[in-house]
């Protein structure tokens, strides 16, 4: 007897259905708990040298924000942003690079943050493993700033994934690294709710597997 829905429609049925199961079964508790998985949970406590924001095709100015708190409150010294460098016709899980991208990412520090003096930008080459590789790409450009800690700000369903990807790539450099999960859209509170939030954690959580077992 077949267990699994054969057509797509059938998958897609029997997905929503289990889902729905558990919703009623346990509330949005266990959605929730599945989730979290996937956000890091640090601590922050003490003086960090920088906050990097991984942003990859367009600034996010919750990150800007949290960044900018961080700096007023003496917590860190520099703020530094990722971002894809521009090729025409090239697209990535989040899009098109604007052409313009440095213009944008300037506006957006311009609007979101009383004091613009302290951004820096690190332009990243994509290549797959694409986080492993933002976080060697990194490395590289803060390594000789001689930092001892540094906070990395990353979308909360990315976050974990993230941190994973810089402690193997920061191992035995003497730079601590310590994650704030940045929530935008996708949050554990509502991921359930759409089909992107359905597709993103899904998808994320794969990806930290196949990280876990193959690329870390």
């Amino acid at each position: 007897m077949r267990i699994v829905p054969k057509s797509c429609v059938g998958r897609i049925f029997a997905f929503i259905l289990i889902v729905s199961l558990i919703y009623v079964i346990t509330g949005n508790w266990l959605l929730k708990s599945f989730h979290s998985i996937l956000i890091a949970n640090d601590k922050i406590e003490g003086k960090y040298d920088a906050a990097v924001l991984e942003c990859w095709t367009k600034p996010q100015s919750t990150m800007i924000k949290i960044a900018d708190s961080l700096y007023r409150k003496n917590i860190i010294k520099d703020i530094y942003i990722t971002h894809f460098k521009y090729e025409p016709g090239k697209f990535y899980a989040g899009g098109e690079v604007p052409k313009h991208i440095d213009k944008i990412l300037n506006l957006y520090i311009y609007e979101f943050s009383q004091d613009t003096s302290n951004y820096k930008k690190i332009p990243i080459e994509p290549k797959d493993p694409i986080t492993l590789n933002l976080a060697r790409q990194v490395f590289e450009y803060l390594k000789p700033k001689g930092y001892k800690r540094i906070i990395l700000i990353s979308e909360s369903y990315h976050s974990y994934r993230s941190k994973l990807a810089f402690e193997k790539v920061f191992e035995n450099s003497g730079i601590q690294v310590s994650s704030i999960p940045a929530e935008l859209g996708i949050t554990k509170e509502n991921w359930w709710k759409t089909d992107s939030g359905l597709s993103t954690t899904f998808s994320e959580f794969i990806k930290l597997i196949y990280y876990i077992i193959f690329v870390l």
